[in-house]
């Protein structure tokens, strides 16, 4: 089933197939792997560089586990992309762990009902210099 045959879905289980930066992951679905799709992460901004040790903890953070998709939507001109919150098999949400983390800032785009909540993790992230927030010394 291709993401452009529906506009709006309950719940899809992906595999990450590969980490654009912390905000953007390429994944595929469990039952057809062949075909992969670009997941935005709700509330997550995906505006910034990739910085290779953020991409690595993600990447330690979802190795070999299937994430499932929630309240997803597309987002593309040609639907080939969506937007959803994705949960690891442990019940975490990754969209909140990458803000609180530091790996990326809170994003509004697209309105969401947490807002507030991401917002908080970013001010939260960036007072504690977790991430990108980090306070690089030396040249």
């Amino acid at each position: 089933m291709r993401i452009a045959e529906h506009r709006r879905f309950d719940r899809v289980e992906v595999r990450v197939v590969r980490i654009v930066n912390p905000a953007t992951l390429q994944v595929a679905r469990l039952h057809n792997p062949r075909e992969t799709f670009t997941l935005r992460l709700i509330g997550v901004g995906g505006d910034v560089p990739a910085d290779p040790q953020s991409i690595e903890q993600v990447k330690h953070q979802i190795a070999e586990q299937t994430l499932l998709l929630v309240a997803g939507h597309t987002s593309a001109p040609d639907e080939s992309a969506c937007w959803a919150w994705a949960y690891l098999p442990d019940g975490r949400l990754l969209n909140e762990w990458v803000v609180a983390e530091g790996l990326s800032p809170a994003s509004d785009d697209p309105p969401h009902d947490l807002q507030w909540w991401m917002g908080r993790l970013e001010r939260r992230a960036r007072s504690t210099e977790r991430g990108i927030w980090r306070q690089k010394t030396g040249p």
